[in-house]
């Protein structure tokens, strides 16, 4: 097994961390990597056991299967997740300098523009605005203020005046991120159990704390 790659598929409604645990269970001495980059060579040439656990999206080959109205939707299911050959997953990945207090402070050199439809994404982040901080771990919380130190910080804007636009873009897009967020914690606040009280305020302030950062 040592050096090799498998993708597994999990049980029903299983989530990732709980595979993680089963499979650490079944090699007791390994030690689980906690991030998706490559492993060097100190990692791959040693004698100790490590495992490398991370999520991958399956490609479907039968396309034209999943575009067609009339097949029922418990079909199209089947193949969105059956007879799989390909599969994609993220890992980071740096070119030139690295900045190692921010990852996102790297030149662009290749680039697609893909149209998503935010009014569906910002219903999503409206169903679980509440939950937005509660299971993220911290380093996720700091996605949002790396981002505003990577683009919006002067010295970039300096250097790359040509992308003045689409920072303008990208600010007003996180400027509807953080509404969606604010009504959702309007909802949580008619709601909120008395006993989750504390955890409320926590996302106030964290949701104050971002939309102060944004707007300065």
């Amino acid at each position: 097994l040592q050096n090799k790659e498998y993708v597994c598929r999990g049980h029903d409604y299983e989530r990732l961390e709980a595979f993680q645990q089963r499979m650490l269970s079944e090699f007791p001495q390994a030690i689980a990597m906690q991030h998706p980059n490559h492993p060097d060579d100190s990692i791959l040439q040693c004698d100790a056991q490590y495992l490398q656990i991370y999520a991958v999206t399956p490609i479907p080959d039968n396309i034209d299967v999943l575009q067609m109205d009339r097949v029922p939707d418990r079909i199209k299911s089947f193949y969105r997740v059956n007879n799989i050959r390909k599969f994609r997953y993220d890992r980071p990945f740096h070119k030139g300098p690295k900045d190692k207090e921010n990852e996102f402070k790297v030149e662009v050199e290749n680039k697609q523009c893909l149209s998503v439809n935010l009014f569906k994404a910002n219903t999503v982040l409206l169903f679980y605005a509440d939950r937005a901080f509660q299971y993220l771990p911290v380093s996720r919380r700091l996605l949002f203020f790396l981002f505003l130190q990577a683009f919006f910080d002067k010295d970039y804007i300096t250097k790359h005046p040509g992308d003045a636009e689409k920072i303008t873009q990208l600010k007003e897009l996180m400027q509807e991120q953080v509404h969606v967020l604010g009504v959702g914690l309007a909802v949580h606040e008619k709601f909120v159990h008395p006993e989750m009280r504390p955890l409320h305020k926590k996302l106030i302030d964290q949701f104050q704390m971002m939309r102060s950062s944004l707007y300065h």
